[in-house]
């Protein structure tokens, strides 16, 4: 299971039992940083951490912050005044950074400077942001959405108000820009209008990958969709090596249907990543025919080179007009070139071939990079 949805769990939980809980979010990075702006971490009363805003190092600090922010007297007011207002908290890691609380800024060797805002959930209320991330998930549904993080003395508002629309309290011009913003939005990031500061965040459904062909070789790959958090779909197309429907309980969907069904059954038009495993030349043929129509981000055909040069030849006899930008999105062999064998292997080389093509990366050796890790906004 995915961290959003491990974390999300959680969330409902504690909100049935009437709990409180702290949440935690990224809202700025300057220089390098483990975690990214929307990366959130949900804090229980008892110290139970569910995700991560750092590879370990600030979540000891922040811990003891919740539990502080639990025990205030501004605690017991929670129930009526409905939660605390956010409070920002920032890590310096560089080297002539200063000390936060008791964690030393070189010794952490992050080398950047992370803002984030902590929040207490009151007990039995629902939090407008992870209900949206809930629906995102249930329903793929996309939001845009504004926090407010930094206002003038004496604003009507409290800072860490949560909006999809910018509210009448705002300016007619602010909530203009504001409203332009968010359609525009391409990454989180946290931007100043005037005396106003809010961070801005696009949430959007889990990635769908889709596997066609319920083989043993299979079953790795939607092993490590799941881990991903993506929702995954396993397509049986009836092919040799099938295995039993058991051996992918842990997926989404499991589809039993011919490979020249998948475009009705399917919803390809969501730019999907695919991944073709079904050991039957034909069906692999007819199934990436049927891809290539839909908007689909990504195609990787297992087996050799052979069988894919192939396949295009056998495609373009069929299709004459069949362009070149159409045909980049078949990855064929399928996979990075990490020298994978075996199963497990070669699904690892798969998934983070997947996961390249999503965030535009060429999937090489960070090492031999020349810009940042994580691209800026």
């Amino acid at each position: 299971m995915g961290e959003l949805k491990t974390l999300l769990l959680t969330y409902q939980k504690n909100l049935s039992l009437k709990k409180p809980m702290a949440l935690v979010t990224v809202l700025r990075v300057q220089g390098s940083s483990y975690r990214q702006p929307g990366a959130r971490m949900l804090i229980t009363e008892e110290g139970e951490i569910v995700g991560s805003v750092s590879g370990g190092c600030l979540e000891r600090s922040l811990i003891l912050q919740a539990k502080k922010a639990f025990h205030s007297s501004f605690h017991s007011s929670l129930e009526s005044s409905g939660s605390e207002p956010i409070k920002v908290i920032r890590y310096d890691t560089t080297e002539d950074g200063d000390e936060h609380e008791t964690l030393s800024s070189v010794a952490l060797g992050c080398q950047g400077i992370v803002d984030m805002s902590l929040e207490i959930l009151s007990p039995g209320i629902s939090h407008p942001v992870l209900e949206a991330l809930n629906s995102s998930v249930q329903d793929e549904k996309s939001f845009e959405l504004a926090t407010l993080i930094s206002a003038p003395k004496g604003f009507s508002l409290p800072g860490g108000s949560h909006f999809f629309n910018p509210p009448a309290a705002f300016s007619s011009e602010l909530q203009g820009q504001l409203k332009m913003d968010l359609v525009r939005l391409q990454k989180n990031e946290t931007k100043t209008y005037g005396d106003f500061g809010f961070f801005l965040e696009k949430i959007t459904p889990p990635r769908r990958l889709i596997i066609f062909g319920a083989s043993h070789d299979s079953v790795p790959i939607a092993t490590l969709g799941k881990f991903l958090g993506w929702h995954v779909t396993v397509v049986d197309c009836r092919s040799a090596y099938t295995v039993p429907e058991r051996f992918f309980s842990q997926v989404d969907e499991f589809i039993k249907c011919q490979p020249s069904e998948i475009s009705e059954r399917l919803p390809l038009d969501r730019k999907p990543l695919c991944a073709v495993v079904t050991h039957n030349y034909f069906h692999d043929l007819e199934i990436v025919k049927q891809l290539l129509q839909f908007n689909v981000a990504y195609i990787g055909l297992l087996g050799p080179k052979k069988k894919g040069q192939t396949l295009v030849e056998d495609l373009r006899k069929e299709q004459p007009h069949l362009d070149t930008p159409s045909l980049l999105r078949l990855h064929s062999p399928a996979g990075i070139d990490a020298g994978a064998e075996g199963p497990h292997a070669v699904a690892l080389s798969i998934i983070t071939e997947a996961l390249a093509v999503t965030t535009g990366r060429e999937g090489g050796f960070l090492r031999d990079r020349k810009e940042p890790i994580h691209t800026r906004t």
